[in-house]
Formats: C-alpha cells, sequence, structure tokens
C-alpha cells in the first residue's frame, strides 16, 4: 500500500480545507512530521485510519474529530495497492446544518480511478470497511500494529505473540504461497507416513514359514512322484492283459487255419494258466492302484492347496513350477 494524497476538512485542529500531497512532496525520501502540542501532527494519522477503517487508535467515537464550531467535515485519501488507485472517502456534518446541530452518522464511500476519473465501488459503510480491508489484506488491528503505529503505542507489533505477527508479516511481504506450500507438504509427509505404517502392518501379520515345514513339504512332493510310477506300473499291467485276450482271438484263428486241433487242448490249457494268473496279479495290482489312487487324489488336493498359501504368502510364483497332469493315468 501506498499513500497518494490526503485531503481534509475541519479535523480535529486542522479547521478549514487542507491538502498533503505525499506523491508530489514525499515520493522519493523520508520525512518527518514535527510540530507543537495540539498542532495536528496526530490528526493526521487519525484521518488516515478514520477514512479506511472508520476508526482511530485514541477515540471511541470518530465523529469526534469534527472541528468544534463547523457544521461539516470531511476526509478523502488516495492510495495505491497493486497498480491500482483507490480513494476512500469519509463525510461527517451537524444537523440542520448549523454549528449548535447534533452530530450525524457517518456515510464513507469507496471508489477507483478509471481513466483518469474515479467511479465508485460502494457508498455502504459496511460494504466500504469490508472491501477495503479485502484490498489492503489487513484489518485494523494489524493496520495499526504494522502501517501506522499510533502515538504511545509504536511497540505493539513487538509486542504481539507469533501467531499476530507472523500474520501480519505474511500479508505484507506476500508470502502466503510459502505458507501454503508448507501446508501441503506436512499434509504430503502425513500421508506417505500413514502408508509406511500401513505396509509395516501388514508385513508384521505375514506368517513366515520355518525351514523345518519346507523340507517336510518338499518330501511330501517327491512322494507324490512315487505314486505316478505306481500308476504307470498299474496302468501298463492292464495294457498287457488286454493283449494276452487279442493274442488269444489270434491263436485260435491260427488253429482252425492251420488244423492243429490236436494241441488245441494243449496251447488253451496254456493261455487259461496265463490268463489266471494274469488275472490274479491285475486284482492284487488293482488294489494297489486304488489304494495309491486314494492316496493321490488326497495329496494332490493338499498340495494345490499348499502351492496356493505359499504364492499368497510371496514364498514362491505357481508359475515357476511344473506340474504335469496324470488324469490319463487316473
Amino acid at each position: 500500500m501506498k499513500i497518494l494524497k490526503l485531503n481534509i476538512k475541519n479535523i480535529n485542529s486542522l479547521k478549514g480545507e487542507q491538502t498533503i500531497d505525499f506523491e508530489k512532496y514525499f515520493q522519493n525520501s523520508l520525512f518527518l512530521i514535527t510540530g507543537e502540542t495540539g498542532s495536528g501532527k496526530t490528526t493526521i494519522f487519525d484521518a488516515i485510519c478514520i477514512a479506511l477503517y472508520n476508526q482511530t487508535p485514541r477515540l471511541k467515537d470518530t465523529k469526534e474529530v469534527l472541528t468544534k464550531r463547523t457544521t461539516d467535515g470531511y476526509i478523502e485519501l488516495i492510495y495505491e495497492v497493486n497498480g491500482e488507485i483507490y480513494k476512500n472517502s469519509w463525510f461527517v456534518k451537524r444537523s440542520r446544518n448549523k454549528i449548535d446541530g447534533k452530530i450525524q452518522d457517518t456515510k464513507m464511500e469507496l471508489a477507483i480511478q478509471k481513466n483518469g476519473k474515479f467511479e465508485i465501488l460502494s457508498t455502504k459503510k459496511t460494504e466500504v470497511l469490508k472491501k477495503t480491508a479485502e484490498i489492503i489484506k489487513l484489518n485494523f488491528g494489524q493496520f495499526r500494529k504494522s502501517v501506522l503505529l499510533a502515538q504511545g503505542d509504536f511497540n505493539a507489533f513487538l509486542n504481539a505473540n507469533s501467531n499476530e505477527r507472523a500474520d501480519i508479516l505474511e500479508k505484507m511481504t506476500g508470502t502466503k504461497i510459502y505458507a501454503e506450500i508448507g501446508k501441503k507438504t506436512f499434509e504430503l509427509y502425513k500421508q506417505k507416513k500413514n502408508e509406511i505404517e500401513q505396509l509395516k502392518a501388514q508385513i508384521e501379520i505375514i506368517p513366515i514359514i520355518k525351514e523345518e515345514e519346507l523340507q517336510n513339504r518338499k518330501i511330501e512332493l517327491k512322494e507324490l512322484e512315487k505314486y505316478t510310477l505306481d500308476f504307470e506300473q498299474s496302468a501298463t499291467l492292464v495294457i498287457i492283459f488286454s493283449i494276452e485276450f487279442f493274442v488269444l482271438f489270434s491263436v485260435q484263428y491260427f488253429i482252425i487255419l492251420l488244423d492243429l486241433k490236436e494241441w488245441q487242448w494243449w496251447i488253451y490249457s496254456f493261455f487259461a494258466l496265463s490268463i489266471v494268473a494274469a488275472w490274479i496279479y491285475a486284482k492284487k495290482e488293482r488294489k494297489v492302484y486304488d489304494t495309491n489312487n486314494a492316496i493321490y487324489e488326497k495329496k494332490y488336493e493338499e498340495t494345490l492347496q499348499m502351492i496356493a498359501k505359499l504364492e499368497e504368502e510371496g514364498h514362491l510364483k505357481k508359475s515357476d513350477l511344473i506340474i504335469e497332469s496324470c488324469d490319463e493315468h487316473i
């Protein structure tokens, strides 16, 4: 914020119309306001505060600033914020326009300069005060602690708590974006920290399989190979048994063809004995086969469950195993 010009009329000891052109006389220099007690030094600062906030650090009622034995007064403050020029106006007058009339309620006005002329933004006092605070980005309390340090209260900013000072400095220096960045960074840190804690919790509940249990399961897998070989042996016997019947019928055909009827009973007896022997042996192997088949079915299901569990726990991948189906033997 840069104050450009102050126009006042009948404010405290400064009777009549007065103008201070800060832009013309004090643009590139520091200046000191001095004078005798009661000469109107503090009135200048009161006028700035009243034009902006309708408040002063030392008066409870701003109407009291009207110079005695005058009928009306006003304050006009022209200032610049972010390249835009604004004008705040404050008006006060007595009823019936008489010097003994009662002081009426004050009025305010806010305008912005466009193409060299001021266009009114608002004439409602509450709206003017609200818009002014938004433009300057400081409320009255912050303004009097940072921009305008009133007489006897110059150390208010130094005595303010850390939160108040941080808020004032943030608005004065335009560093709010860095506060937002810090806030977002903290939120992201908090989120990632929670994700890490959740992952740690998941890791803790994953059961760790012991080496001894792994060895036992490897032994079970080897036993399955044994049962697979037994199935192959039993299947071979069934094939041999079927071939004998085929040979028997073939021999019968050759007996008739070669006229070997006198040998046929010997030949039949031999094949009958071999068939009986094969049948007895096949029946025995069938029992072994049925037993092994039941065990195999059980072990096969247990193995599939075990592999699924190990894969779920992350100890192996099913794609890394070579599992051959033995359905054709079953």
